[in-house]
């Protein structure tokens, strides 16, 4: 990096990787570095970093099932799919006392999962103030 103003300040490094690496070193004129990870030893094996095992396109709820029970609310009601998300079309009767009611789905990914990254996009349209 050449630097031609006049104002000392420290650098700033964007990195962008186009394949898994275990180390990278960054060494400027003086050889003083920076060095980050480590070498990779023959006997280690290579992990896949994020592995995609679910992803839905909320087209349809044929595949999901109403769960038994749920934490702190009732199950009532129904959703529905417009093809590309999931609704609540009715939210059941009002329960007494009140409490969070509405419809629920579940669906199985087939094992249990550890260190995992969910991403799903949820927006609630409470417009009436109403139980659900």
């Amino acid at each position: 990096v050449h630097y031609d103003g006049t104002y000392e300040t420290k650098p700033r490094f964007k990195i962008t990787f186009n394949q898994a690496v275990t180390q990278f070193e960054i060494k400027n004129q003086h050889n003083d570095r920076i060095f980050l990870g480590r070498p990779a030893a023959m006997t280690d094996t290579e992990i896949q970093r994020e592995e995609l095992v679910f992803q839905d396109n909320m087209g349809s709820t044929s595949n999901w099932v109403v769960p038994d029970y749920l934490d702190n609310g009732h199950i009532a009601g129904e959703m529905a799919s417009d093809g590309s998300k999931f609704y609540a079309e009715r939210y059941g009767h009002v329960v007494q006392p009140e409490a969070w009611q509405g419809p629920s789905l579940k669906r199985s990914i087939g094992a249990p999962l550890q260190d995992f990254r969910m991403d799903a996009l949820v927006t609630l349209n409470n417009v009436g103030f109403e139980t659900g």
